[in-house]
């Protein structure tokens, strides 16, 4: 007990753990807001559409950087190993600052007509490559810092950086949806993230060099789509439980805002303001939920939050519609603790079920994988099946399918 205590103490002091959660939070700000705010951008740049359509084509440029998120990682990758790793925190923080603040400025449909969500496109997929800095290295730097022992309570602590930076960012919504012309006010939030990127940069500069011991290993363009090809099992397996991460979070968070308004009473303003309180819940218990994981098992713990979320996913959703806002909220409030229970050990889980120099590739790749093509289409793709069969049940089998996809993938070992 002593040795964990002391071991708890040392990396909650370690330079690279404290730079890489309070930058983790600053760039979860940037890269949150588009999603809380997707319902005041969707008439401005796709006007000429039915509402939920244009809202549905809104939240489809959440995965603008389906590409680019993965070439981001590789890209990042090789450069931490040419560079350094306080290299690569600095360029991907100033490339999600700028883009992130160049969204505050961009003109409307009505202003330069199709040019605006061709615009709005291309800075989407230029934030994603920069922010696949961020998540390619850090975390797995920070872990390879802390004990073994208190691992998945780390992980915990650093997912709940993530949250409080997306807290910040549902709380700029909420105050946006109070505004008398929240058609003007939805930029300002995207002013401010460029300042905060300011203040994160101001931070990784004072990183001295010697702190990140070594350079990761370079590997030539050809070895790496080698390598990717050789271990595609291993591959397969980190995207569908990073595509489970991250649906955790777009469901409760992202989707059910609108959700709940089309097939509710309920107004926007109210679902973003119980959204707030509940990033502020998911910030709280994280590290309880990485502490838990310790004492639990990564692996067990994150198996049974998947069976809880896929078996109980059609009833939830069933009673929606004749739902107050008492049972919606405590819905959401289940997700978000299944979600809990199996993102908080997340990265611990990679660490220790990934060796060898190709863990970051790999890792960093799959990461971007999941949550690009299955994570951050949650929202678009949740709404289209509501769209198109007018069934409140719907989304419950997409949460499903990446349910159980993630339960085989932590059991079921493919390597080479």
């Amino acid at each position: 007990m002593k040795f964990k205590s002391t071991a708890q103490s040392s990396f909650l002091k370690n330079k690279v753990f404290l730079s890489t959660v309070v930058g983790n939070s600053l760039d979860h700000y940037d890269t949150a807001l588009y999603g809380f705010l997707a319902p005041y951008i969707a008439p401005l740049f796709f006007p000429n559409n039915d509402p939920v359509v244009a809202l549905i084509y809104a939240y489809s440029l959440i995965s603008a950087s389906i590409l680019t998120r993965p070439l981001g990682a590789l890209f990042f990758g090789k450069f931490s190993g040419e560079k350094g790793g306080r290299q690569a925190f600095i360029l991907s923080l100033w490339g999600v600052a700028l883009t992130t603040g160049a969204m505050g400025i961009l003109p409307s449909y009505d202003k330069i007509g199709l040019f605006a969500p061709l615009i709005l496109v291309f800075l989407r997929a230029g934030q994603g490559f920069f922010a696949a800095g961020e998540s390619t290295v850090a975390p797995l730097l920070m872990l390879k810092n802390v004990p073994i022992i208190v691992q998945g309570q780390a992980n915990g602590i650093y997912q709940s950086s993530t949250v409080a930076g997306i807290l910040l960012a549902s709380l700029a919504a909420t105050l946006v949806s109070f505004s008398n012309n929240s058609d003007l006010y939805w930029r300002f939030p995207f002013f401010l993230s460029f300042l905060t990127g300011l203040a994160g940069l101001y931070l990784r500069y004072q990183i001295n060099q010697n702190i990140f011991e070594g350079k990761f290993t370079t590997l030539h363009s050809l070895k790496v789509v080698i390598t990717l090809i050789e271990r595609k099992k291993d591959l397969l397996r980190i995207i569908a439980v990073s595509s489970l991460s991250y649906v955790t979070y777009a469901i409760p968070f992202v989707f059910m805002n609108v959700f709940i308004v089309q097939v509710t009473g309920l107004t926007l303003s109210e679902t973003l303001g119980f959204n707030t309180v509940l990033l502020a819940l998911d910030m709280c218990l994280l590290p309880l939920f990485g502490k838990l994981s310790d004492i639990m098992g990564i692996r067990r713990q994150m198996t049974l939050m998947a069976l809880l979320l896929a078996t109980t996913a059609i009833p939830l959703f069933a009673i929606i519609p004749f739902g107050n806002v008492l049972s919606i909220g405590l819905m959401r409030v289940w997700i978000v603790l299944c979600g809990l229970g199996f993102s908080a050990p997340l990265h611990a889980w990679f660490t220790q079920a990934f060796k060898g120099r190709e863990a970051y590739l790999l890792t960093g790749v799959g990461y971007a994988l999941g949550s690009e093509l299955f994570g951050r289409s949650t929202p678009a793709i949740c709404l289209s099946l509501w769209h198109l069969t007018n069934w409140a049940i719907a989304p419950a089998f997409y949460i499903i399918t990446i349910s159980i996809a993630a339960i085989l993938a932590l059991h079921v070992t493919l390597s080479k």
